[in-house]
């Protein structure tokens, strides 16, 4: 499965801090992909890499602003993909009609408050009751379970969280909160690695306040990392939306990080150009490509700066593991994204993993690296009380004590969280 983005708009209607596309020369055109265009550019991904195709209609933009956006689906059904869109929901169009298309699998709508007064801070000139008025008007609707409320943590806005958290679950519709992040562009990140005093953006200035642990930026590099594969490296393409490849959007679309055409080049041709960027070389190098993930989820709630610096010390004490040291050996719960870079981040420390687990039917039977990925009920208790039983999920306190819950009344054990399971190998 390869993971593409393509913007099929490079307009956006709100100017939130934390994203760069205001800082992104593609963004400063203001252009809509014309549905010849789009024709072209599906035809070539599908002649490129089949129809096993994670497609996304969005980075840095609001796809619903293109003037035909149910033609760009047609366009996506009749080549025979399926695509996800990612919305301020700040905008006048058929929302039924956009949410029943058959060609839509998905739709996320990024919010960050309740309330004007703090979603405004997030979302930088859009209007939360017109959001809220949209949701209204599909809460009935049938496909409305294609909606995933994407709620941006920070770190003043958990009143916020409760009060969309209500609506969603009242109204039918998936809650699925993250933890804010800043991102940069690529003179920013060569700033941030190569400088002691980091220069940032004047936008950081309306974001490093509010995040929930700003010292995240500070980057742990390390070469232990460095042979890990990167998922965006070698799994996902980022166009712009007149079908131009840039290496990676983890620093935006930055005019530096062209690499050439879809219409261009042979998939081979493609991702032997990004393993050659420059930026791909100096990332993978210093450990950021692993870290830039999985770290981010060891400050997904607020801890205080002295717990803030604990977990420091303890993700830096296991990357630096003595690994001769015994330890036991690993099923991992969640055969998903997160749970891949899990595995390599275990192998790169020498420690064994027996497989993956996952409440998911449709994975069990399936491999993976090798391994089997199972249901729990499906591995004698005794063989997974021997184990220790890991699990990198981004999910709410609630749902882990919930797993933890299930896991320990089926075999006497419970899973251990990321963060619980550094901590104890760095004891």
């Amino acid at each position: 499965m390869i993971d593409i983005a393509f913007p099929i708009t490079s307009r956006c209607n709100l100017r939130c801090p934390s994203c760069p596309a205001d800082e992104l020369a593609d963004n400063q055109k203001l252009r809509h992909t014309p549905l010849n265009t789009c024709e072209k550019i599906f035809s070539r991904m599908v002649e490129l890499f089949g129809t096993n195709v994670s497609l996304k209609l969005y980075t840095f933009n609001e796809p619903l602003l293109h003037p035909d956006i149910l033609g760009v689906l047609d366009l996506v059904q009749k080549n025979g993909l399926t695509c996800e869109i990612s919305t301020n929901l700040n905008v006048n169009c058929d929302l039924a009609s956009v949410l029943s298309h058959p060609a839509i699998t998905r739709v996320d709508v990024s919010v960050s408050g309740y309330t004007q007064e703090t979603y405004s801070k997030g979302h930088k000139g859009g209007n939360i009751s017109r959001v809220i008025e949209n949701l209204h008007s599909i809460k009935n609707y049938p496909q409305s379970k294609k909606v995933h409320i994407k709620f941006h943590k920070y770190s003043d806005n958990y009143r916020d969280y409760i009060e969309f958290k209500k609506l969603s679950e009242d109204w039918g519709f998936n809650f699925d909160p993250t933890t804010a992040i800043y991102m940069l562009t690529w003179d920013y990140f060569l700033d941030l690695m190569n400088s002691a005093e980091h220069r940032f953006p004047p936008r950081a200035e309306e974001v490093f306040p509010r995040l929930i642990n700003a010292k995240h930026w500070k980057p742990t590099l390390t070469d232990k990392l460095q042979d890990i594969p990167c998922h965006f490296q070698s799994q996902v393409l980022y166009l712009n939306y007149i079908g131009d490849i840039y290496t990676c959007c983890q620093t935006g679309y930055s005019r530096e990080l062209l690499i050439g055409n879809i219409f261009q080049h042979s998939s081979a041709e493609i991702f032997k150009k990004k393993k050659e960027s420059s930026i791909c070389k100096i990332c993978k190098q210093n450990g950021l490509h692993v870290e830039a993930v999985l770290k981010q989820m060891l400050f997904s709630k607020p801890v205080s700066a002295e717990e803030q610096h604990k977990i420091e010390e303890q993700w830096i004490a296991f990357l630096n593991k003595d690994t001769n040291k015994k330890t036991a050996p690993v099923y991992i719960y969640g055969a998903g994204w997160f749970g891949n870079r899990l595995y390599q981040l275990l192998k790169a420390n020498q420690i064994n993993t027996l497989g993956f687990i996952d409440d998911d039917p449709k994975k069990a039977g399936q491999t993976k690296f090798g391994l089997d990925i199972k249901t729990m009920k499906s591995i004698p208790p005794k063989e997974l009380a021997a184990a220790d039983i890991v699990m990198f999920m981004a999910v709410s306190a609630e749902t882990l004590a919930n797993l933890k819950k299930k896991t320990y009344e089926y075999c006497g054990k419970e899973p251990y969280s990321f963060l619980e399971y550094i901590t104890i190998l760095s004891s």
